[in-house]
C-alpha cells in the first residue's frame, strides 16, 4: 500500500473552453503545486467532457501541456475518472506523464487508511444515475462508443450535459449527495480510516463513528472559479480554498 506524501487534492474542475477564467486559475495552482513539490490527485471530472484521447483540440491541449510540464518537474500526478471525463485513456496518460488510479484506491496517510474516490459510486439513492454510470462504464459500450466518428461523439456529449442538468433539475437534492449506509460500507470493506472524494460540489468534513471507531469524510469542492481544496503537508490534511493556496 502506498504512503502518501506531500500532496494536493482537487476534483471537480469541469474544465472547459467556455470557462477560461477556471483553467487560468486551475493553471496558477498546478504551477504553485510543482513548485511546492506536490504530488497532485485529481480526484475525477478534470473536464466537462471528454470524448476520447482522439478529439483534442486547442484548449485540451494547453491543459495537457501544463500537466506534462507539472510531472517533468518532479511532481507525480494521479487522477481518477470522473463522470464527465470517464473516455481519459492511455493517449492522455502518456501525454501528461499521469497516471490513472483505479475507483476507490486505497493508500495510507497519517490518519491511517485513505481511501480516495471521486464519489458518484456512493449516490446510490439515485438510481437513474447509477443505472447510466453502470452503462458508460462497461467496456463494451465505450468501445462502441469510440468507434463513432469524432464530431458524433461532440454532438452526443452535448446531449448528455443537457440531460444531465435536466435530470439534477428534476430530482431532490438529497438524491445528489452520497447515500450515508453506503458510505458506511465503504468505510468497513476498505478498513479505512479517512475517505476523500468529490462529485458532490458540497466541500466539507464530515465524522463517523463505524464498527466502535472513529472515521472521516472529507468532500472536495468544485470550481468556480476557485475552490476548497486538500493540502496534505508534513503529515498534516489542511482544506484550503484554492485562492489561499496560491498565496499562501
Amino acid at each position: 500500500m502506498q504512503t502518501l506524501g506531500d500532496a494536493l487534492f482537487i476534483a471537480d474542475l469541469h474544465l472547459e473552453e467556455t470557462r477560461p477564467e477556471t483553467w487560468q486559475h486551475a493553471r496558477a495552482v498546478l504551477n504553485h503545486a510543482a513548485r511546492m513539490g506536490l504530488d497532485l490527485f485529481i480526484l475525477g471530472d478534470l473536464f466537462e467532457s471528454w470524448i476520447g484521447d482522439d478529439g483534442v483540440l486547442d484548449f485540451e491541449q494547453q491543459v495537457i501541456d501544463a500537466l506534462k510540464q507539472t510531472t517533468e518537474a518532479g511532481s507525480r500526478v494521479y487522477l481518477q475518472h470522473g463522470n464527465r471525463d470517464f473516455l481519459l485513456g492511455e493517449a492522455f496518460l502518456q501525454a501528461t506523464g499521469a497516471t490513472l488510479l483505479p475507483d476507490p484506491w486505497l493508500c495510507r496517510s497519517s490518519q491511517g487508511k485513505t481511501l480516495l474516490s471521486h464519489g458518484d459510486a456512493w449516490c446510490t439513492d439515485d438510481v437513474a444515475y447509477q443505472q447510466l454510470r453502470a452503462q458508460v462504464r462497461d467496456p463494451a459500450w465505450q468501445q462502441a462508443m469510440l468507434a463513432q466518428p469524432v464530431e458524433a461523439r461532440r454532438q452526443l456529449a452535448r446531449q448528455a450535459r443537457q440531460q444531465s442538468q435536466a435530470h439534477q433539475q428534476q430530482v431532490a437534492e438529497t438524491l445528489l449527495d452520497v447515500n450515508e449506509q453506503a458510505i458506511e460500507q465503504a468505510f468497513t470493506q476498505h478498513d479505512a480510516d479517512l475517505i476523500i472524494h468529490g462529485h458532490t460540489h458540497r466541500p466539507a468534513c464530515h465524522r463517523y463513528s463505524v464498527a466502535g471507531r472513529p472515521r472521516t469524510r472529507r468532500v472536495l469542492g468544485d470550481w468556480h472559479p476557485d475552490a476548497e481544496v486538500l493540502l496534505y503537508r508534513h503529515g498534516q490534511f489542511q482544506p484550503l480554498n484554492s485562492s489561499d493556496f496560491l498565496h499562501g
